[in-house]
């Protein structure tokens, strides 16, 4: 059933737009077994060996069909449907991945795969929480400069290991200088002529006044000056019309000065490094000697510049080396925090300022950097621009407030497995890793797969848990008031998921923007931003199996339940699910338990399997009376989090409804909250009350007699007619 969303829409614009959203994390953890050496303990269980088939275990498999709804896209990595002796296949991989998450969920398991690592911020041109932030860290007050908080030094490697040279500090103890471009034009004549051409921002004559670009920059900034300065001191003495025409003369200055820049910007600028001879006038300014190819010398600072973006006018003069001083390490942590929040979030690295090519990054090829020191003198934070991104104060994983205990194992690391568990025995600390008790097997085409016709470019806006007006639990809506990765008590949201979406959006976003960029003269695409999915169409069906090893009833209850939670469930799988593409549907076919003792007596394998599935009403409910025990209700009708999980199930969004697609730029600027699964769950009345468990018996048998009729003209199909066990 459709739910058209539209009455609760955000007509306010209180509420971010988005097409994904989080069921919430459980409070506690309910763990099933115990870290321990003796299995036969009445009380508690322990995890089952692998070497050996324990009587009263489970050992088996599931098979599956996976029923395509709308276009699936699983890529093989080159724009192509994955595919193995050209066949086309779901990886078990992924399939593993989705029943995974399921029953980390319905078991209340700890969310294990959040990362647990700091993330950056910059805040210095924002218009929310993160300027304050910012400021606090690097301009603490009014007359703070970038150069009083900030460092300059020479980024060093050795063997794998990275270091900071500092550089010296000049009589105000700064340790470099920015440079405004009208000043290193009037140095022209001390820069080597190709340097000249890729350095300067700007044109040195304004293309249409054909006058000097800074002389008229300037001039009109004075004039900005003048008028702020008469409203500042005369604004009490003025008419309401007298200040409302300076603030409307002050607002067609500042649009002329950003004409005068957007008009003038040279698009051959190229971030740069280059060795400087400089020296230092009596009156503490900087006189440019000499502008060269870098090189070792440490009589030679750098001159650089790392971007041109919006209006930015100035360069950067890094002081020459301090050989009096030591070097300042980097740790390995730091290293990581910079990769994950500043070079892989920017998509592509400045070439000139890659920091793990390590076989041209040499002692002679020191790269100029920026840094911030805390107050035990360490770097916490280093970067290519002085504006750096700092980290925020805590981890990612604070934010899990799930309680946890030691020395125990919850339902999904002891199905699946783990490594390097840490647990104290005999005051001594211990690791232990544990091989998982299922497997998945590829899931492969039982019906022929038909490719859509040609690939269709779509921009995957892949979400950023950066973003943490979305990601973490806020309690305003004010964009000055929201909390962070540094506030006391941030929350994460829970677990991430994509609405179901009632078809799939098929335009070619590329081709749309080509399109637009034509017939509007808009800014081109680049094709390379664009993923592109090369789908088969909805009406595929594949087969997979699930093998399952000494499993406890419940466990195999849960691993069932995980597959198919409930009749009208459906999932998302592939790339795409933004647009609507990886809706499909799970149906278990069979169960089969074998008798692992028969089988190795027995030269025939069949009497050693027997299906159990007609019992799986009853393992299922044998996990729920199991989660009782810690008074946990699976119940997809009265518990929030279960009500959530069953909403990302079971809710089918329409494809053209706002609400559930990304928001534009602009919109995201505005840093909106994402409305909580538990407000759309109480807006929404859930029906069929009655379905609860898992697929009934009689509907999988019609199924099984319509997949019969469909499939007969093409394929023999036989159906398994073994004898259930009761």
């Amino acid at each position: 059933m459709i739910n058209n969303h539209s009455k609760f829409s955000n007509k306010n614009k209180e509420y971010a737009r988005s097409p994904y959203n989080f069921i919430p994390f459980p409070k506690n953890v309910f763990y099933r077994h115990n870290i321990l050496e003796d299995y036969n303990n009445k009380e508690k269980t322990v995890l089952p060996k692998h070497n050996e088939f324990i009587e009263g275990l489970k050992t088996g498999y599931i098979d599956y069909l996976i029923e395509v709804e709308t276009p699936l896209f699983i890529s093989n990595g080159k724009n192509d449907f994955l595919k193995i002796n050209n066949e086309f296949i779901i990886p078990g991989s992924t399939v593993r991945g989705k029943v995974r998450s399921n029953v980390e969920v319905l078991s209340c398991s700890y969310p294990e795969f959040v990362e647990d690592k700091k993330l950056w911020f910059r805040g210095a041109f924002s218009k929310d929480v993160l300027k304050e932030m910012y400021k606090q860290t690097l301009l603490p007050s009014e007359n703070s400069r970038i150069n009083d908080k900030v460092k300059a030094g020479y980024l060093h490697m050795e063997g794998n290991k990275w270091f900071i040279i500092p550089a010296k500090e000049d009589n105000n103890h700064k340790s470099f200088r920015e440079l405004h471009e009208r000043k290193l034009r009037d140095s022209h004549r001390s820069i080597n002529g190709r340097i000249k051409k890729e350095i300067f921002m700007y044109n040195e004559i304004d293309k249409l006044s054909k006058k000097p670009l800074w002389d008229l920059f300037f001039s009109i900034k004075q004039e900005k000056k003048s008028i702020s300065k008469k409203l500042k001191e005369t604004k009490k003495t003025l008419s309401k019309n007298e200040i409302e025409g300076l603030e409307k003369e002050l607002n067609i200055i500042n649009n002329k000065l950003d004409d005068l820049l957007k008009n003038n910007k040279l698009r051959v600028f190229t971030p740069y490094y280059y060795s400087v001879l400089y020296d230092f006038n009596d009156n503490n300014s900087v006189e440019i000697k000499k502008v060269v190819e870098s090189i070792n010398d440490n009589e030679y600072g750098f001159l650089m510049n790392s971007a041109n973006l919006n209006k930015k006018q100035n360069h950067y003069l890094i002081f020459k080396k301090d050989t009096d001083k030591g070097n300042m390490s980097i740790s390995e942590e730091l290293i990581n925090q910079y990769k994950t929040s500043v070079k892989y979030k920017q998509g592509k690295e400045i070439e000139n300022f890659k920091i793990d090519v390590e076989n041209s990054f040499t002692n002679h090829k020191d790269k100029p950097v920026f840094y911030i020191l805390d107050e035990e003198e360490s770097i916490i934070s280093f970067g290519f621009t002085p504006y750096l991104k700092i980290p925020y104060k805590k981890s990612v994983r604070d934010g899990i407030k799930t309680k946890i205990e030691n020395e125990k194992v919850d339902y999904t690391n002891s199905i699946f497995g783990f490594s390097n568990f840490k647990y104290k025995k005999e005051s001594n600390e211990k690791t232990i890793s544990y091989k998982g008790r299922v497997s998945f097997t590829n899931a492969k085409p039982i019906k022929a797969c038909k490719q859509i016709k040609e690939p269709i470019l779509k921009y995957l806006m892949n979400p950023k848990i950066s973003s943490f007006q979305l990601y973490l639990k806020q309690d305003s809506n004010n964009a000055k008031k929201l909390k962070t990765y540094s506030s006391e008590n941030f929350e994460l949201r829970g677990k991430k998921f994509y609405w179901l979406r009632d078809k799939h959006n098929e335009l070619d976003a590329y081709k749309n923007e080509l399109q637009e960029f034509n017939d509007k003269k808009k800014k081109e695409p680049k094709k390379d931003q664009y993923a592109s999915l090369y789908p088969v169409d909805k009406g595929a069906i594949f087969k997979g199996r699930i093998y399952f090893e000494n499993l406890f009833e419940d466990e195999l209850g849960l691993l069932l339940m995980s597959i198919k939670p409930f009749e009208n469930a459906r999932e998302n799988l592939g790339q795409g699910k933004p647009y609507g593409y990886g809706k499909v549907k799970f149906i278990i076919e069979d169960v089969i338990e074998i008798n692992s003792k028969n089988r190795f007596m027995s030269l025939n394998i069949d009497s050693s399997e027997v299906s159990i599935k007609s019992k799986k009403d009853f393992y299922i409910n044998t996990f729920k009376n199991y989660m009782k025990k810690q008074n946990i209700n699976v119940d997809f009708y009265s518990e929030p989090m279960y009500k959530c999980f069953y909403q990302s199930k079971s809710q089918i969004k329409e494809i053209s409804d706002r609400e559930f697609n990304y928001m534009t730029i602009n919109e995201f600027k505005n840093r909106n909250t994402l409305k909580s699964m538990e407000d759309y769950v109480n807006e929404y009345k859930v029906e069929n009350t009655e379905e609860c468990v898992a697929v009934s018996q009689q509907s999988e048998d019609d199924y099984w007699e319509y997949m019969e009729n469909i499939l007969s003209n093409k394929f023999e199909v036989k159906r398994d007619r073994r004898k259930e066990k009761k």
